[in-house]
């Protein structure tokens, strides 16, 4: 945690809030996507290119925008929390 909030410049304890504030972003869009489902089934892919392109988000591969719509972490994140970018 010292090293990434060295490398952002900022005081550990803020790069915890700001970690902290990013899972919770995370949780709620996780959330969202679930009862979206829920009610008008799964997201298509060209909802998620549309999504993308009126945020602003690079496109990623189709293996890791199923894992973000399905709430699974992408490989190697050991934490269990999709990142959000």
């Amino acid at each position: 945690m010292r090293e990434a909030a060295d490398r952002d410049g900022v005081p550990v304890s803020s790069w915890l809030a700001d970690a902290a504030a990013a899972k919770l972003r995370s949780d709620a869009l996780q959330q969202l996507i679930a009862e979206w489902e829920r009610e008008d089934g799964p997201v298509t892919p060209a909802e998620l290119r549309r999504a993308r392109l009126e945020l602003g988000i690079p496109a990623v591969d189709d293996g890791a925008a199923n894992r973000a719509t399905q709430g699974a972490p992408p490989p190697g994140d050991h934490r269990g929390a999709v990142p959000v970018t």
